[in-house]
């Protein structure tokens, strides 16, 4: 069984392919998720109020990047466990969100284990092992 089986996963990223497949890697993990192609839908839906056990977003994506993303949902008390992904940008570029708490980066392309680890980085502990 998969340390994040039972996660609540809001997934965001632009490139419709790999929305799919990151979907459907997570649902074999026995992740919930819902999944979003860009950001500005995920910020209405997170600022809604509705709960999730962790946001895994692209960093670069078209009108607002996903360190910014972080930003506003913080911002408006969002503040579930945060993944950001990216192939092009570098730790570097996002250090002022990983110096929060809950959060993690994935260079991609990974590994399900890679994103597991990083999920699991960011939530602190597997979601199962947390008090109801």
């Amino acid at each position: 069984m998969s340390a994040l089986a039972g996660c609540k996963v809001v997934l965001i990223d632009d490139e419709p392919g790999v929305l799919k497949a990151l979907t459907l890697l997570l649902q074999t993990m026995g992740c919930a998720v819902m999944a979003f192609g860009g950001p500005t839908e995920a910020l209405a839906y997170l600022r809604a109020g509705i709960e999730c056990d962790l946001i895994l977003s692209d960093q670069r994506m078209p009108g607002l990047i996903g360190s910014e993303l972080f930003k506003l949902l913080r911002a408006h008390s969002v503040n579930a466990p945060f993944v950001l992904m990216s192939g092009h940008a570098g730790e570097s570029e996002v250090e002022d969100v990983l110096r929060a708490p809950n959060t993690a980066f994935l260079t991609k392309p990974f590994s399900p284990v890679s994103l597991q680890s990083a999920a699991v980085a960011a939530i602190g502990r597997p979601p199962r092992a947390r008090a109801v």
